[in-house]
């Protein structure tokens, strides 16, 4: 005779209860909380030489605060700006930073620049996210490209870096004053503690580690990626390494300095990092000024002089470094690795130093 079926153990496994299902939701979202709270990567304080952060990976802040307390505690000295910083038109090997460490034969010059760091964002990048940059010896670098009106930095571009993610809320965008202020302190602290951020960093990290870096790099082995404390530094991002064509020649307009929010927004980066214990050193440039229609070189000469003037009147060590042969530079204010080669040779020999940690504070 044969026996009925077990009601129970006949039932398709995806036919689940209402009970059943509330369970499976509720340990999955344990599975993704404990997952969160892994460390996918190592606690190694060691940071490569040539370090910089990947160029898709230039919107983390919170990589850059992680990179920064990392490179400050190495490095004695951490050179700050954007993308000339960077090295847009360098491989992470020919950067000024790596010129200045092989001149010397030591690490001693960590690169913290990170793309599109114009100054209005980069004093909100170094005051929410960037603690760890105390008491040491920064060169900051200027590009006085922020300051044009019209041509590379037009108006059309600087709309969409003006609203830098994160670091300059939208709503504030077109406000000075203290309305400004409280939108910007706001909008920090908001994304500063909201779980849903840290949710997104720690799955970033993840998907970096194990899908994204595997991708990029198919012949390598993924514990590269993760057993460091910072994802791998590469040269993906398609770099100009060649030099700039004759035939391109920028007519510009230049605001009026002292009015200017990018320059007032440098000038408050320089307090902050003197607040900090910081003995700073502005790097001015290296513009191409083989570059500059005669009516615009003309309006920036005075303008580079009037901000070196300016910067030295208040007791704030300024270099200014001589033009670069026009072959060396990739566009109107990115030099190539020759051209950082010369430029660390040169900063070397007239602030060696300051640079070595010889000379007392000012």
């Amino acid at each position: 005779m044969q026996r009925d079926p077990d009601p129970d153990f006949d039932r398709p496994a995806v036919e689940l209860s209402l009970r059943e299902w509330l369970l499976v939701a509720l340990v999955v979202s344990l599975v993704l909380v404990a997952a969160m709270r892994f460390p996918f990567r190592g606690s190694s304080p060691e940071v490569e030489r040539d370090y910089r952060i990947p160029y898709a990976l230039s919107t983390r802040y919170e990589l850059y605060r992680r990179y920064t307390t990392l490179a400050a505690a190495q490095f004695p000295t951490l050179i700050v700006g954007d993308s000339v910083v960077w090295g847009q038109c360098a491989r992470k090997n020919d950067t000024l930073s790596h010129h200045l460490n092989e001149l010397v034969k030591q690490p001693r010059f960590g690169n913290a620049g990170l793309d599109g760091m114009h100054p209005v964002a980069l004093a909100e990048l170094l005051t929410y996210h960037a603690p760890a940059i105390a008491n040491t010896r920064v060169i900051l670098q200027f590009d006085a490209l922020w300051l044009m009106l019209e041509g590379p930095s037009s108006v059309h571009n600087r709309a969409i870096l003006y609203n830098r993610p994160d670091l300059i809320p939208r709503l504030a965008a077109h406000f000075t004053g203290p309305f400004r202020e409280a939108a910007s302190l706001s909008w920090s602290h908001l994304t500063r503690n909201s779980p849903l951020r840290d949710a997104g960093e720690r799955l970033a990290d993840a998907r970096l580690d194990f899908l994204a870096w595997s991708l990029d790099h198919p012949y390598e082995s993924p514990l590269r990626a993760i057993s460091s404390a910072l994802p791998p530094s590469e040269d993906s991002h398609p770099q100009r390494l060649v030099a700039w064509s004759r035939g391109a020649v920028v007519h510009t307009r230049w605001g009026e300095l002292s009015q200017d929010d990018q320059w007032l927004a440098f000038l408050r980066i320089i307090s902050l990092l003197q607040a900090r214990g910081n003995d700073v050193l502005v790097l001015l440039g290296p513009m191409n000024e083989h570059m500059m229609g005669a009516d615009t070189l003309d309006v920036y000469l005075k303008i580079k002089a009037d901000i070196a003037a300016t910067l030295l009147s208040k007791g704030i060590r300024c270099f200014v470094p001589s033009l670069l042969p026009s072959e060396h530079y990739g566009d109107i204010c990115h030099p190539l690795g020759a051209g950082y080669a010369d430029l660390a040779q040169e900063l070397l020999q007239k602030e060696s130093a300051w640079l070595l940690g010889l000379e007392a504070r000012r």
